[in-house]
């Protein structure tokens, strides 16, 4: 039953985020319209915004013009949808629920960062903040993971001085430090350059948001994590 939960969950935050990176593509406000159809921009009713339900009861169309629903929105919403499920496995009695915010609280910021190169202020540091309340509420934040972030900070900050690497992207780091520990942030490091290196190669490109990549390695390490 908790399985069935947490994939609905996550099913309803992968529908979430494609409708927010849709509509900040077309530049429309999330509080300016109700959901409605890519395609004759009908009004949908409740029924028709399930995750994946939907998709699969109306064919992979829209019932007011027929047109065919892009299956990318159902892709994320089964990813995410299982994504929340396996948490479950190698976090027993509730302790993924930390895993479950960081992933959401990434994610967005991915969102973001694909879109803008850069990320809400309010967005980043109220996350931060959120994550430091919920570590040092569960016991993990101890005063010397101060100390030792302190000098961290100063580390990776060389890295955004000669700009390989964005304030948003430090902070971010850091945070990971406070969940992962500092052997763990290194391997993460490790993931999201390499990661970073072969999309730049693929894409011909020098300049690609990094935050994305270390979302990935948050992610591949919460999974692997126990």
């Amino acid at each position: 039953m908790e399985a069935f939960f947490l994939f609905i969950l996550g099913s309803c935050w992968g529908s979430f985020l494609c409708c927010t990176r849709w509509r900040w593509q077309h530049q429309i406000a999330l509080s300016v319209k109700r959901s409605f159809c890519e395609n004759c921009h009908s009004n949908l009713n409740f029924w028709e915004l399930i995750p994946i339900w939907s998709f699969l009861f109306q064919r992979g169309r829209c019932r007011h013009c027929h047109q065919s629903i892009s299956w990318l929105s159902t892709l994320w919403e089964v990813s995410f949808g299982c994504l929340f499920c396996l948490l479950t496995l190698n976090h027993p009695n509730y302790s993924y629920l930390i895993s479950l915010f960081v992933i959401c609280w990434c994610s967005w910021l991915t969102i973001e960062d694909l879109q803008n190169f850069a990320v809400s202020r309010n967005l980043l540091f109220g996350g931060a903040l959120l994550l430091l309340f919920f570590l040092k509420f569960t016991g993990h934040l101890h005063t010397d993971f101060f100390i030792s972030a302190i000098l961290l900070l100063l580390l990776i900050n060389c890295f955004v001085i000669i700009h390989w690497l964005g304030s948003a992207d430090l902070i971010l780091l850091v945070c990971s430090y406070f969940l992962l520990g500092f052997w763990k942030l290194l391997l993460l490091l490790l993931i999201a350059s390499a990661g970073g290196a072969i999309a730049c190669f693929l894409f011909k490109t020098s300049k690609l948001p990094f935050i994305p990549f270390i979302t990935g390695g948050i992610i591949l390490l919460c999974m692997l994590s126990s």
